[in-house]
């Protein structure tokens, strides 16, 4: 079974921009294969999963923390894309609509763990938690894309 995630590829190792070097990235969907029973929503892989808000800010994180460096501080995702919010590098309220999200995804996946279980869930019972997501990974890389 198959199951399309983002990723990025790089174009151009450096592109200067205004005096500073910044990788120019285009962001790209591949075919990846997760062990995803069909048409399930897998809390860690599937678009709108775990690994896309843990990529998106990870890309925040390197891309941006030489212009603001509250991101360079260890904190965990949830602090780091709130603080992304506050730096105004994505749009009001996704941030923290998106951390709602991720916090709730990570304990269905921890409690998916402790019940020896899958960590997925039928598509109407992930939109709730993967739109968040998905509108967090279109504000950050609709810029990284038109940058």
């Amino acid at each position: 079974m198959t199951e399309t995630v983002q990723s990025i590829d790089m174009l151009d190792p450096i592109e200067d921009r205004g005096g500073e070097a910044q990788p120019l990235l285009q962001v790209t969907g591949l075919t990846k294969h997760f062990p995803v029973r069909g048409g399930l929503f897998d809390v860690k892989h599937s678009p709108g999963g775990m690994v896309d808000v843990e990529f998106a800010v990870q890309y925040l994180v390197l891309s941006q923390s030489a212009s603001h460096p509250e991101l360079m501080a260890n904190l965990g995702n949830i602090a780091l894309l709130q603080r992304a919010e506050q730096a105004g590098l994505i749009p009001a309220g996704v941030g923290q609509q998106a951390a709602r999200a991720y916090r709730e995804l990570r304990r269905l996946q921890h409690v998916a763990r402790l019940d020896e279980r899958s960590a997925q869930l039928v598509p109407g019972q992930a939109e709730p938690l993967s739109a968040p997501v998905k509108a967090l990974w279109d504000a950050v890389f609709a810029n990284a894309v038109a940058a």
